[in-house]
């Protein structure tokens, strides 16, 4: 393990000394992530850092290409870049919550696709450096993971340590700036050593093999019940298009890793690897037939293309950087053109809806539709009578709903003001009193609440019946399930003596609607946690 240490040690230094901007880079972005979480850069931290990070991860990619010649034109450039692409991604779409998520997600693709490139450009040869240093570091990026994370359970066991999750996830992001700075280095180093570029020793081989032949039989048994998929096509059967289309680019991976001369066995495997992308191809058309396009089946549709082209490719024996790099235009032309995942899908559902306008019967579809629309903030493509159809259906004989709302975030910082008293962590199965001076709270199963000032009853609250009144359950199914939105979480009360608000943490609800009564609710299920503050007015 020294020994380890020490040469990674040297790698580092070596990568100084070469190219110092990309050790700058990581350095600086792991000093602006340590700025933002303690929260010296005030609310702005977060767009620093991520700024910084793209900035970073530009001039890394920059410095690997040796362009431009001019190392503070590279930096300028990278920072440039970076700010550009951040006001792009979050200036235009901030209210989209859908649309932000798949900009930065693409954005960090193209920067992974963009190193992976500068990383092989002297050859395809490199790729196997590349993949044989993330898998090292990689490993002991999960080692440390899992060591760390058991020291800190342990001690917050012994010593009730606080914010333990928190230590937890900052440790492991520095962690990994640390790793990446090893991982630079010593694929700098080895990139430059032929013998070990072209090459496989005894351990990497055996490794390999083992991937190599079990991804091997799991394409054979996917591509088994794609045969009986075939032949059964009117019988039911769950979609493998996602497997495919990840089991397939690994296969592929896999054999871009091999430098030596395809065999039989390679040819086979890439083989089985394309008819099965063509299968995911034809399935997904199927669907997009069926349905209509959406942002997920538009991707499933291009990393199908893609996967036909690459294998086929590869099969000429030719260099897989060509596949690589043509990831980079669809990338740009999926997200942000009007040929997009969004744009075409939006385009594609809002034709579906129009076909489906004024028939009640199809009210179940019509109402995934507008759903889908209006999260991409399309509600104006939303025709007046479907929303109408919608507005009032005919209820179904029995109604189940389900509404959930999720944990607020740990970091979430709650303004009070102006409650004198204040009772945390309680949830739904509680039964107990609570007093302090004139102020009494009785608290009861199912999230039921009662408030006492001087014994006089200020409030009586159904949580659970609060939050799913505030649900439109009116809609032309027999099942629901609701995300409960964050700005529910606060239901207040005027008492006559007392204000009360309650603020709640986490809540799953369950309940039915009985046939032809959707006024009455039976087999109500609460789980809530919650925490209740109290102000007393003037003059009491």
């Amino acid at each position: 393990m020294r020994a380890f240490f020490e040469e990674c040690r040297d790698e580092v230094k070596a990568l100084a000394g070469q190219s110092p901007a990309s050790v700058a880079a990581v350095g600086v972005a792991a000093l602006c992530y340590l700025c933002a979480a303690s929260g010296l850069l005030g609310w702005q931290g977060g767009l620093i850092f991520y700024n910084i990070l793209c900035a970073s991860a530009l001039l890394v990619i920059f410095d690997a290409l040796g362009w431009p010649g001019n190392r503070l034109w590279r930096a300028a450039l990278a920072l440039g870049s970076a700010v550009l692409a951040y006001f792009f991604v979050y200036r235009f779409d901030a209210a989209l919550d859908h649309t932000v998520k798949l900009h930065c997600f693409a954005l960090y693709f193209l920067l992974l696709l963009l190193f992976v490139l500068a990383q092989t450009r002297q050859g395809a040869g490199q790729l196997r450096v590349l993949a044989q240093n993330g898998l090292l570091f990689g490993t002991l990026f999960l080692l440390f993971v899992i060591i760390y994370g058991i020291f800190l359970l342990t001690a917050e066991w012994l010593f009730d340590i606080k914010h333990i999750s928190s230590v937890w996830r900052h440790g492991n992001i520095l962690a990994a700036f640390a790793l990446f700075l090893l991982f630079l280095a010593r694929t700098a180093h080895r990139a430059s050593e032929e013998a070990e570029a072209t090459s496989m020793g005894k351990k990497e081989q055996l490794l390999y093999g083992i991937l190599y032949y079990s991804s091997f039989a799991y394409a054979v048994l996917v591509a088994f019940y794609c045969l009986i998929w075939l032949v059964g096509m009117g019988q039911s059967h769950p979609s493998v298009v996602h497997l495919v289309i990840w089991s397939s680019s690994f296969s592929l991976l896999l054999l871009w890793l091999k430098t030596e001369a395809l065999r039989a066995t390679d040819r086979a495997f890439l083989l089985l690897t394309g008819l099965l992308s063509v299968c995911a191809l034809g399935a997904v058309c199927l669907r997009i037939r069926q349905y209509g396009l959406t942002p997920n089946r538009y991707f499933v549709l291009l990393a199908s293309l893609w996967l036909i082209f690459s294998c086929g490719w590869h099969f000429l024996r030719k260099d897989c950087r060509m596949a690589l790099a043509l990831l980079v235009p669809l990338v740009l032309v999926g997200v942000w053109t009007p040929l997009g995942a969004i744009d075409l899908s939006v385009w594609s559902q809002t034709k579906r809806l129009a076909a489906l306008e004024g028939i009640p019967a199809n009210r179940e579809r019509m109402a995934e539709i507008a759903d889908f629309l209006s999260r991409y903030g399309q509600e104006e493509k939303i025709p007046a009578t479907v929303s109408e159809i919608l507005r009032h259906p005919t209820l179904p004989p029995a109604i189940s709903v389900r509404a959930s709302l999720e944990r607020a975030p740990e970091e979430e910082l709650l303004h009070i003001a102006p409650y004198d008293y204040a009772l945390m962590h309680l949830d739904a199965r509680q039964e107990r009193e609570y007093a302090n001076g004139d102020v009494r709270i009785k608290t009861s199963r199912g999230g039921r609440l009662s408030v006492f000032y001087q014994d006089t009853v200020q409030a009586e609250l159904d949580l659970g019946q609060v939050l799913r009144e505030s649900l439109p359950v009116e809609q032309g199914q027999s099942a629901y399930s609701y995300e409960i939105r964050p700005e529910k979480r606060w239901i207040k009360v005027q008492g006559l003596e007392l204000d009360i608000a309650v603020y709640v943490e986490r809540a799953d609800l369950k309940w039915e609607y009985p046939a032809g009564k959707p006024k009455v609710v039976t087999d109500l299920d609460a789980d809530l946690e919650y925490r209740v503050f109290l102000a007393k007015r003037r003059g009491t």
